[in-house]
């Protein structure tokens, strides 16, 4: 194979490579917006980051919604938004879901 038959197969990989990691990227997004609930992606207003968030398990209380909570994999990446089962509240010092009346929740936003 001569030289420019060399770099043009190069560049044709590279291509192709780059697609299919934009594919694979673009994916990831969808599949972690069918797992958010209705409401994580309706409710949240306030910006929130894990970069200065320091906790044993990982998880904040979501700022604008009792029944929804952040699970933090990393300093690095954005926070996860997960919301409560049956109606129970995010308790921000126990860091479960809990019945609304011991929750002691309280919204910074509404």
């Amino acid at each position: 194979m001569d030289r420019c038959t060399i770099t043009f197969f190069m560049i044709l990989f590279v291509l192709v490579y780059n697609r299919i990691e934009a594919k694979q990227e673009e994916d990831d997004c969808q599949q972690v917006e069918q797992h958010m609930s209705k409401r994580c992606l309706e409710n949240s207003v306030t910006r929130v980051s894990c970069k200065n968030f320091n906790s044993d398990d990982a998880l904040l209380p979501h700022p604008d919604d009792c029944e929804l909570f952040y699970y933090c994999v990393s300093p690095d990446h954005e926070p996860i938004c997960r919301q409560c089962p049956a109606q129970l509240h995010f308790n921000p010092i126990k860091h479960v879901c809990d019945v609304p009346e011991r929750a002691g929740c309280v919204v910074s936003v509404f």
